[in-house]
């Protein structure tokens, strides 16, 4: 027989199965929170051009080489992804002679091992490399 009361035991269950749910998602969600690869890193790109590079963070810094790009002291930001990588943000001017425009540059890391990072900035094997701990 159905009961009368407002919140009845079906109630609670329901509560104590969202409670179970959202507690998991928030174990997941933390989980998720991949370490901002800090320090100097250094390596080639995997493809045939075999392309030397440097990068280095620091709190919020970053500086980045590459025989194309020069980006010595620039504000950075890491947005973990999953738990083994996430999106480093490197932001910096271009200075014309009319204005200043303001980019930014995406470095997918992916951790391979805690000296051992993939720096992903371009699709293809030539927009990745493998960096290691200087």
């Amino acid at each position: 027989m159905p009961s009368n009361k407002p919140y009845g035991t079906r109630f609670w269950q329901v509560v104590a199965g969202l409670v179970i749910v959202l507690s998991a998602l928030a174990i997941s969600l933390r989980a998720q929170n991949a370490d901002c690869p800090d320090g100097s890193w250094s390596g080639y790109t995997n493809g045939q051009a075999h392309v030397p590079l440097s990068l280095t963070v620091n709190y919020g810094w970053c500086a980045y080489r590459d025989p194309y790009m020069n980006l010595p002291h620039n504000e950075c930001s890491w947005q973990p992804t999953a738990s083994d990588g996430g999106i480093l943000t490197v932001f910096y001017d271009t200075v014309t002679v009319t204005q200043t425009f303001h980019n930014k540059f995406y470095i997918g890391i992916t951790w391979v091992t805690r000296d051992q990072i993939i720096a992903r900035a371009a699709p293809g094997d030539d927009g990745a490399a493998t960096m290691y701990r200087q």
